[in-house]
């Protein structure tokens, strides 16, 4: 006659002990085997979020390109549908912090600045304005004052002179991670918070359509 095995003893056993009674029949075993397979893919694609991310990251922005032969066609489009006094764009080039100006129109006319690369992050730069384009926000700002900060910007400046006092920034492509380049809107005089809302997205949309994935 068999003798009982002994009485597991500690938190571990007892815990093992229940788990092979549960497996009694082949669809608790699997059940079982299947938590335990997702438990360790969720484990591991969360213990290693930061690696995997850096991974693809470099792929989105290799996929993804402007597309700025469209460019003085979207922006005099742009101009029309909306209220907004000058717009212009700016390819971005992280690894060497440039910034160079594409194309701008002021009302119905093209517009352009010297000199035509500025560094995009300067000892002046506004570190949550990048964080915030980074995230795929748009940054707006008045910029009436030549003391601020953000007047010093070569790119502010050149706008600021043909008597822009609002500005709002739009990243391209608007989502996370991936900057092209910017978009920048402005108008002389502050309009309405339904007008400027109506504006900043036709801007966006615009800044969806610039940029080709492949």
């Amino acid at each position: 006659m068999t003798q009982p095995g002994p009485e597991p003893s500690g938190r571990t056993e007892r815990l093992l002990d229940r788990v092979l009674g549960y497996m009694s029949t082949p669809w608790r075993a699997i059940v079982i085997v299947l938590v335990l397979v997702i438990g360790s893919v969720f484990w591991a694609t969360w213990s290693e979020r930061d690696r995997l991310f850096e991974m693809f990251r470099p792929r989105l922005s290799v996929l993804a390109t402007m597309d700025l032969i469209k460019a003085p066609a979207e922006l005099a489009d742009l101009m029309k549908e909306t209220s907004i006094d000058l717009a212009a764009i700016w390819s971005v080039d992280l690894h060497a912090n440039g910034a160079f100006f594409e194309v701008g129109r002021l009302g119905e006319a093209k517009w352009t600045m010297q000199p035509r690369r500025v560094p995009f992050i300067s000892d002046t730069s506004n570190a949550s304005t990048f964080v915030q384009l980074f995230a795929g926000h748009v940054v707006c700002s008045a910029i009436d004052d030549q003391t601020q900060p953000a007047m010093r910007r070569l790119s502010m400046q050149a706008i600021y002179a043909e008597g822009m006092r609002r500005v709002c920034i739009v990243s391209i492509p608007p989502t996370v991670d991936t900057l092209l380049g910017v978009l920048i809107i402005a108008w002389r005089e502050p309009v309405s918070p339904e007008n400027e809302a109506a504006s900043i997205g036709a801007a966006v949309a615009m800044a969806r359509r610039m940029v080709k994935w492949s």
